[in-house]
Protein backbone atom coordinates (compact mmCIF):
# COMPACT_ATOMS: atom_id res chain seq x y z
CA UNK A 1 0.00 0.00 0.00
CA UNK A 2 1.45 3.64 -0.75
CA UNK A 3 1.73 6.19 1.51
CA UNK A 4 -0.20 9.54 0.71
CA UNK A 5 1.29 12.69 1.56
CA UNK A 6 0.14 15.96 0.78
CA UNK A 7 3.07 19.11 -0.23
CA UNK A 8 3.36 20.75 3.37
CA UNK A 9 4.50 17.40 4.40
CA UNK A 10 6.13 16.34 1.50
CA UNK A 11 8.34 20.41 2.57
CA UNK A 12 8.53 19.12 5.50
CA UNK A 13 9.96 15.91 5.11
CA UNK A 14 12.41 17.69 2.37
CA UNK A 15 13.69 20.18 5.03
CA UNK A 16 14.33 17.97 7.42
CA UNK A 17 16.84 15.74 5.10
CA UNK A 18 18.43 18.88 3.99
CA UNK A 19 19.15 19.94 7.29
CA UNK A 20 20.62 16.48 8.17
CA UNK A 21 22.25 16.31 5.01
CA UNK A 22 23.90 20.35 5.35
CA UNK A 23 24.80 19.59 9.00
CA UNK A 24 26.89 16.39 8.09
CA UNK A 25 28.77 18.22 5.37
CA UNK A 26 29.72 21.29 7.36
CA UNK A 27 31.43 18.97 9.81
CA UNK A 28 33.09 16.83 7.59
CA UNK A 29 34.18 20.09 5.54
CA UNK A 30 35.10 21.68 9.26
CA UNK A 31 37.49 18.80 9.60
CA UNK A 32 38.94 19.07 6.20
CA UNK A 33 39.76 22.74 6.32
CA UNK A 34 41.08 22.51 9.88
CA UNK A 35 43.63 19.62 8.39
CA UNK A 36 44.53 21.34 5.07
CA UNK A 37 43.37 25.35 5.15
CA UNK A 38 45.49 25.25 8.23
CA UNK A 39 48.60 24.24 6.41
CA UNK A 40 48.20 26.83 3.64
CA UNK A 41 47.96 29.81 6.16
CA UNK A 42 50.93 28.39 7.32
CA UNK A 43 52.74 28.19 4.16
CA UNK A 44 51.95 31.61 3.45
CA UNK A 45 52.99 32.79 7.02
CA UNK A 46 56.50 31.01 6.21
CA UNK A 47 56.60 32.94 2.78
CA UNK A 48 56.03 36.58 4.53
CA UNK A 49 58.77 35.24 7.28
CA UNK A 50 60.77 34.73 4.10
CA UNK A 51 60.72 37.60 2.40
CA UNK A 52 61.20 39.77 5.42
CA UNK A 53 63.86 37.95 5.94
CA UNK A 54 65.26 38.71 2.30
CA UNK A 55 64.40 42.54 3.06
CA UNK A 56 66.22 42.67 6.02
CA UNK A 57 68.80 41.36 4.72
CA UNK A 58 69.30 43.63 1.94
CA UNK A 59 68.31 46.67 4.09
CA UNK A 60 71.71 45.45 6.15
CA UNK A 61 74.32 45.05 3.31
CA UNK A 62 77.37 46.52 3.55
CA UNK A 63 80.68 46.56 1.41
CA UNK A 64 84.06 45.51 1.68
CA UNK A 65 84.66 48.46 4.44
CA UNK A 66 81.96 47.38 6.77
CA UNK A 67 78.36 49.01 8.29
CA UNK A 68 77.84 52.39 6.98
CA UNK A 69 80.13 55.32 8.28
CA UNK A 70 78.16 58.41 9.04
CA UNK A 71 79.35 61.13 9.11
CA UNK A 72 79.84 63.80 11.94
CA UNK A 73 76.63 65.11 14.10
CA UNK A 74 74.77 63.15 11.97
CA UNK A 75 71.65 62.62 14.33
CA UNK A 76 69.31 60.00 11.81
CA UNK A 77 70.13 57.60 9.19
CA UNK A 78 66.84 56.20 7.23
CA UNK A 79 66.88 53.49 4.18
CA UNK A 80 64.22 52.50 1.98
CA UNK A 81 64.78 50.28 -1.03
CA UNK A 82 68.14 52.12 -3.09
CA UNK A 83 67.54 55.53 -1.13
CA UNK A 84 69.24 56.58 1.45
CA UNK A 85 68.67 59.09 4.09
CA UNK A 86 70.88 60.74 6.60
CA UNK A 87 70.10 64.02 9.20
CA UNK A 88 72.60 66.42 10.09
CA UNK A 89 72.58 68.75 13.01
CA UNK A 90 75.39 71.24 13.83
CA UNK A 91 75.40 73.08 17.20
CA UNK A 92 75.16 76.95 17.61
CA UNK A 93 78.68 78.49 15.97
CA UNK A 94 80.18 81.43 14.50
CA UNK A 95 80.74 80.91 10.39
CA UNK A 96 82.67 83.12 7.94
CA UNK A 97 80.67 83.37 5.24
CA UNK A 98 80.74 84.73 1.85
CA UNK A 99 77.63 87.25 0.42
CA UNK A 100 77.89 89.17 -2.78
CA UNK A 101 76.33 92.63 -3.09
CA UNK A 102 73.26 91.80 -4.30
CA UNK A 103 72.16 90.60 -0.32
CA UNK A 104 74.25 92.40 1.84
CA UNK A 105 74.08 95.68 -0.55
CA UNK A 106 70.50 96.82 -0.88
CA UNK A 107 67.91 97.52 1.53
CA UNK A 108 65.20 96.00 -0.57
CA UNK A 109 65.27 93.74 -3.42
CA UNK A 110 63.67 95.75 -6.20
CA UNK A 111 66.68 98.25 -5.08
CA UNK A 112 68.80 99.11 -8.04
CA UNK A 113 72.51 98.83 -7.87
CA UNK A 114 75.53 98.58 -10.76
CA UNK A 115 76.38 95.63 -12.22
CA UNK A 116 80.26 96.28 -10.12
CA UNK A 117 78.62 96.44 -6.37
CA UNK A 118 76.44 93.47 -7.43
CA UNK A 119 79.07 91.55 -7.65
CA UNK A 120 80.87 92.60 -5.21
CA UNK A 121 81.76 89.70 -2.49
CA UNK A 122 82.01 90.51 1.21
CA UNK A 123 82.96 88.05 4.48
CA UNK A 124 80.97 88.27 7.55
CA UNK A 125 81.13 86.31 10.56
CA UNK A 126 78.08 85.19 11.60
CA UNK A 127 76.13 83.57 14.74
CA UNK A 128 74.06 80.91 13.51
CA UNK A 129 71.37 78.50 15.68
CA UNK A 130 71.42 74.44 15.09
CA UNK A 131 71.53 74.27 11.14
CA UNK A 132 69.61 71.23 10.45
CA UNK A 133 71.06 69.06 6.48
CA UNK A 134 69.03 66.58 5.13
CA UNK A 135 71.12 64.40 2.40
CA UNK A 136 69.51 62.20 0.22
CA UNK A 137 71.46 59.21 -1.50
CA UNK A 138 70.08 57.11 -4.29
CA UNK A 139 72.55 53.59 -4.89
CA UNK A 140 75.01 55.54 -2.74
CA UNK A 141 75.67 58.69 -4.72
CA UNK A 142 74.43 62.41 -3.60
CA UNK A 143 71.26 63.65 -4.79
CA UNK A 144 70.11 66.51 -3.15
CA UNK A 145 70.31 68.20 0.51
CA UNK A 146 67.99 70.20 2.01
CA UNK A 147 68.65 72.75 4.61
CA UNK A 148 66.70 74.17 7.62
CA UNK A 149 67.37 76.16 11.21
CA UNK A 150 66.33 75.10 14.57
CA UNK A 151 66.37 77.38 17.92
CA UNK A 152 66.88 74.02 19.86
CA UNK A 153 68.27 70.13 19.23
CA UNK A 154 65.76 68.35 17.38
CA UNK A 155 63.52 66.09 19.89
CA UNK A 156 60.73 64.83 17.56
CA UNK A 157 60.36 64.73 14.30
CA UNK A 158 56.93 66.40 14.06
CA UNK A 159 58.81 69.40 14.38
CA UNK A 160 58.81 72.21 12.14
CA UNK A 161 61.87 73.31 11.17
CA UNK A 162 62.83 76.86 10.62
CA UNK A 163 63.10 79.21 7.56
CA UNK A 164 67.03 79.30 6.96
CA UNK A 165 68.29 83.31 6.78
CA UNK A 166 70.21 82.25 3.43
CA UNK A 167 69.83 82.51 -0.19
CA UNK A 168 70.50 79.67 -3.36
CA UNK A 169 67.62 77.76 -1.24
CA UNK A 170 64.42 76.51 -2.88
CA UNK A 171 61.24 76.98 -1.51
CA UNK A 172 61.13 73.48 0.13
CA UNK A 173 64.45 73.85 1.83
CA UNK A 174 66.58 72.18 -1.29
CA UNK A 175 70.22 73.77 -1.41
CA UNK A 176 71.23 74.51 -4.94
CA UNK A 177 74.69 73.94 -5.22
CA UNK A 178 75.18 75.92 -8.33
CA UNK A 179 77.36 74.55 -11.41
CA UNK A 180 80.46 74.77 -10.06
CA UNK A 181 79.69 71.88 -7.81
CA UNK A 182 82.18 69.00 -8.63
CA UNK A 183 80.19 66.07 -8.69
CA UNK A 184 83.38 64.10 -10.00
CA UNK A 185 84.99 64.12 -6.76
CA UNK A 186 82.03 62.05 -5.51
CA UNK A 187 83.15 58.31 -4.31
CA UNK A 188 80.32 56.24 -4.53
CA UNK A 189 78.88 54.42 -0.99
CA UNK A 190 80.76 56.84 0.89
CA UNK A 191 78.34 59.04 2.88
CA UNK A 192 80.74 60.53 5.07
CA UNK A 193 83.04 61.99 2.35
CA UNK A 194 80.21 63.06 0.13
CA UNK A 195 78.20 64.90 2.59
CA UNK A 196 81.31 66.21 3.81
CA UNK A 197 82.12 67.37 -0.11
CA UNK A 198 78.71 68.92 -0.09
CA UNK A 199 79.26 70.85 3.08
CA UNK A 200 82.41 72.04 2.28
CA UNK A 201 80.87 73.88 -1.33
CA UNK A 202 77.71 74.96 0.56
CA UNK A 203 80.06 76.89 3.01
CA UNK A 204 82.22 78.26 1.34
CA UNK A 205 80.00 79.45 -1.51
CA UNK A 206 79.23 82.86 -1.83
CA UNK A 207 75.44 83.36 -1.55
CA UNK A 208 73.93 85.41 -4.19
CA UNK A 209 70.41 86.96 -5.64
CA UNK A 210 69.16 83.71 -6.60
CA UNK A 211 66.84 81.24 -5.45
CA UNK A 212 66.56 84.06 -2.24
CA UNK A 213 63.15 84.19 -0.90
CA UNK A 214 63.55 82.87 2.30
CA UNK A 215 66.50 85.93 2.71
CA UNK A 216 64.46 88.58 1.77
CA UNK A 217 61.24 87.32 3.80
CA UNK A 218 63.94 87.46 6.75
CA UNK A 219 65.00 90.95 5.92
CA UNK A 220 61.69 91.96 5.98
CA UNK A 221 60.55 90.22 8.91
CA UNK A 222 63.70 91.50 10.73
CA UNK A 223 64.01 95.13 9.50
CA UNK A 224 60.35 95.46 11.99
CA UNK A 225 61.06 92.97 14.48
CA UNK A 226 64.65 92.57 15.05
CA UNK A 227 67.33 95.46 14.32
CA UNK A 228 70.05 92.63 15.40
CA UNK A 229 69.58 90.66 12.30
CA UNK A 230 68.35 93.42 9.74
CA UNK A 231 71.85 93.55 7.99
CA UNK A 232 74.59 91.62 7.96
CA UNK A 233 76.70 94.34 9.22
CA UNK A 234 74.40 93.95 12.30
CA UNK A 235 74.21 90.39 12.25
CA UNK A 236 78.13 90.37 12.67
CA UNK A 237 78.22 92.68 15.31
CA UNK A 238 75.49 91.21 17.59
CA UNK A 239 77.20 87.83 16.83
CA UNK A 240 80.39 89.28 18.33
CA UNK A 241 78.92 90.84 21.84
CA UNK A 242 77.03 87.51 22.48
CA UNK A 243 77.21 84.23 20.15
CA UNK A 244 74.60 82.72 21.41
CA UNK A 245 71.60 85.45 20.85
CA UNK A 246 70.26 83.38 17.71
CA UNK A 247 68.83 80.65 19.75
CA UNK A 248 68.20 82.97 23.15
CA UNK A 249 65.05 85.00 22.02
CA UNK A 250 65.70 85.72 18.24
CA UNK A 251 61.97 85.23 16.51
CA UNK A 252 62.92 83.09 13.47
CA UNK A 253 60.42 82.15 10.70
CA UNK A 254 58.84 79.22 10.63
CA UNK A 255 58.91 76.39 7.78
CA UNK A 256 54.87 76.15 6.96
CA UNK A 257 54.56 73.46 4.30
CA UNK A 258 56.16 70.22 6.56
CA UNK A 259 57.61 68.89 9.54
CA UNK A 260 60.95 67.33 9.29
CA UNK A 261 59.14 63.52 9.70
CA UNK A 262 56.78 64.58 6.50
CA UNK A 263 59.89 65.96 4.39
CA UNK A 264 61.88 62.77 5.01
CA UNK A 265 59.08 60.48 4.12
CA UNK A 266 58.90 62.53 0.77
CA UNK A 267 62.31 62.47 0.11
CA UNK A 268 62.03 58.43 0.25
CA UNK A 269 58.66 58.39 -1.52
CA UNK A 270 59.87 57.79 -5.04
CA UNK A 271 61.92 54.89 -4.42
CA UNK A 272 61.58 52.46 -7.85
CA UNK A 273 63.33 50.20 -6.12
CA UNK A 274 60.87 50.08 -2.98
CA UNK A 275 57.95 50.40 -5.21
CA UNK A 276 58.86 47.76 -7.24
CA UNK A 277 59.35 45.16 -4.21
CA UNK A 278 56.45 46.06 -2.50
CA UNK A 279 55.19 44.84 -6.16
CA UNK A 280 57.11 41.47 -6.50
CA UNK A 281 55.83 41.03 -2.77
CA UNK A 282 52.22 41.93 -3.18
CA UNK A 283 51.96 39.63 -6.68
CA UNK A 284 53.82 36.62 -4.98
CA UNK A 285 52.06 36.12 -1.57
CA UNK A 286 48.72 37.72 -1.89
CA UNK A 287 47.89 36.55 -5.74
CA UNK A 288 49.46 33.11 -4.87
CA UNK A 289 47.93 33.02 -1.27
CA UNK A 290 44.65 33.27 -2.49
CA UNK A 291 45.10 30.57 -5.78
CA UNK A 292 45.99 28.09 -2.77
CA UNK A 293 43.08 28.74 -0.41
CA UNK A 294 40.50 28.55 -3.32
CA UNK A 295 42.35 25.62 -4.22
CA UNK A 296 42.10 24.42 -1.01
CA UNK A 297 38.06 24.74 -0.77
CA UNK A 298 37.80 23.22 -3.65
CA UNK A 299 39.96 20.13 -2.66
CA UNK A 300 38.28 19.58 0.15
CA UNK A 301 34.70 20.34 -1.07
CA UNK A 302 35.23 17.09 -3.46
CA UNK A 303 36.83 15.39 -0.99
CA UNK A 304 33.97 15.81 1.05
CA UNK A 305 31.46 14.92 -1.54
CA UNK A 306 33.34 11.54 -2.45
CA UNK A 307 33.35 10.79 1.63
CA UNK A 308 30.06 11.19 2.40
CA UNK A 309 28.16 10.47 -0.67
CA UNK A 310 27.25 6.77 -0.12
CA UNK A 311 26.75 6.96 3.39
CA UNK A 312 24.64 10.19 3.60
CA UNK A 313 22.31 8.47 0.89
CA UNK A 314 21.92 5.71 2.99
CA UNK A 315 21.24 7.44 6.20
CA UNK A 316 18.85 9.59 4.02
CA UNK A 317 16.95 6.37 2.96
CA UNK A 318 16.54 5.25 6.41
CA UNK A 319 15.42 8.58 7.45
CA UNK A 320 13.42 9.30 4.63
CA UNK A 321 11.67 5.52 5.43
CA UNK A 322 11.11 6.58 9.37
CA UNK A 323 9.25 9.98 8.54
CA UNK A 324 6.96 7.78 5.84
CA UNK A 325 5.90 5.07 8.55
Amino acid sequence: MKSSINKEQAKKIVTELLEISNKRFKQDLSGENDEYLDRAIRNYCSKVAQCSWKASQRWCNWNEDGPVLMPDYARIYYRKGSTEIVLQEFPPQIRLMKFKGSLFGRKFSTDIMSEAEHAKTNHFSLALPYVVFLFKFVDGRFNEVRCAFSDRPLRRLEEKPLRPYFSNIDSNLAVCLGTSFDHNRIIQYDIAQQSALVLDHFWHSSYSDEWSSHFWAYKSHFQINDPRLETMEAWQESSTNDPLFVIDDVKWLEYKEENFGDIIVKMLDDDKENHGFKEDIYNSLVDNFLDDVIETFNKNIESIESKVSDSTINHLADTLIDLLN
